[in-house]
């Protein structure tokens, strides 16, 4: 691995401070002292990045470009984004703080500073470390680096099965990191492997050439669930996060998780630490349903015997949500009751546990919604919406 060293003096003053918030007057409406990021591409006038504070319902322009952006949120309320965003193309970085309001919101120039152009792939859990890729050796493949406020560390790993082009990330609650490398997509390149950095080094999880592994996920007991893709069948494997040999994870110890489903998907969601939610199909099923397996046993808890289910998402506080191949969006408790539905698709929940969901308007563009458990509203409306909660959850609307 390599390491720079850089100084980053103008980095220091970014130092979170809270917003003071006023209280919501609906007495069923969430308390929400998450905060929200969105950005919103218009084909006209190029992209916009937005902060939205929950408790005022107000929204303010952080920063525009002519081009597209991408952006990462982090638990402390920095958010990176790089320019001229194009699939996978570097572009500058830029940091900026969202607890700087009164002041405005300082912005500094992360390209500059490591002297790497790049695109961010995301924060770690505690806001301390930042993943981002570049493209090297003149765009002929991708390198993927750990920037920790004062140093980048490139983590690719060495010798790998074909030329690294893209990278998705998992990073777990002790800053591990696991990373799906994709190498390319003709029959003659292996598809995706599975990476683990622990720190101090990257070591190959899933050991699987002849597959497409992709959606690692680790769980607060440090374990991992991953899928692996194969002649169109899909497998869901757990590993316990501690079994090596020879240096690697032990693949003898992969756990393969509902082996008497047909699993439609490789992604996954973690209910608590130890019960799993998946995308799958049981012999008796017309249907996909979202199944939840807690190691032993496993049920359908969709229980939509007329279309497929898909994309489960839970919120602290237990409701849950999920939406049909009708692009309709049940919100249910944690008893598995449904408290209210809506068009809608591409759900993530705020750490209060308020809900935004894309919906497409009258124009057959996008509109972001949120639900707030008393009343929805639309926040905005555009071409392309990209929105992220300061704890993580994630809503795209997009035609792709």
């Amino acid at each position: 691995m390599k390491t720079t060293h850089v100084s980053l003096c103008s980095l220091i003053f970014l130092v979170i401070s809270l917003f003071l918030h006023r209280g919501n007057s609906h007495p069923d409406a969430v308390l929400d002292t998450d905060l929200l990021v969105y950005s919103v591409f218009d084909y006209d006038i190029g992209n916009t990045l937005y902060l939205y504070d929950t408790i005022n319902n107000e929204s303010q322009i952080l920063y525009q470009d002519e081009g597209r952006i991408r952006f990462e949120f982090s638990p402390n309320g920095l958010v990176v984004f790089s320019t001229d965003w194009i699939w996978e193309n570097n572009g500058e970085l830029f940091v900026l703080d969202t607890g700087e309001g009164e002041s405005g919101y300082p912005l500094v120039n992360l390209s500059q500073e490591i002297n790497k152009l790049g695109y961010p792939l995301g924060w770690s859990d505690d806001g301390n470390y930042l993943a981002f890729a570049s493209k090297i050796d003149e765009g002929q493949q991708q390198a993927i680096y750990i920037w920790n406020g004062t140093t980048t560390t490139d983590i690719t790993p060495q010798n790998t099965l074909g030329i690294p082009q893209g990278f998705d990330i998992a990073w777990s609650p002790e800053g591990h990191l696991a990373f799906t490398i994709w190498f390319g997509s003709s029959n003659s390149d292996p598809r995706s492997e599975i990476y683990i950095w622990n720190g101090k080094t990257t070591t190959n999880l899933s050991q699987n050439m002849n597959a497409e592994d992709r959606e690692p996920l680790w769980n607060a007991n440090g374990e991992l669930v991953f899928g692996s893709i194969l002649d169109n069948d899909i497998v869901l494997s757990l590993w316990d996060g501690i079994s090596y040999d020879n240096g690697l994870p032990d693949i003898t110890t992969f756990a393969r998780v509902a082996p008497q489903l047909d699993i439609f998907s490789p992604f996954t969601v973690w209910i608590g630490d130890d019960v799993l939610a998946f995308e799958a199909l049981d012999s008796q099923d017309a249907y996909i349903q979202i199944y939840e397996w807690n190691g032993q046993t496993w049920s359908n808890i969709s229980q939509i015997s007329d279309t497929n289910s898909y994309t489960p998402q839970w919120s602290q506080s237990g409701h849950w949500t999920f939406v049909t191949g009708q692009e309709h969006l049940y919100i249910r408790d944690a008893d598995y009751n449904t408290v209210f539905e809506t068009d809608g698709q591409s759900p993530a929940w705020s750490s209060n546990g308020s809900l935004i969901f894309c919906r497409r308007n009258d124009r057959n563009d996008w509109k972001l919604s949120r639900w707030d458990h008393a009343s929805v509203s639309t926040l905005t409306q555009g071409d392309v919406i990209y929105a992220q909660w300061r704890s993580g959850q994630s809503a795209i609307c997009s035609d792709g």
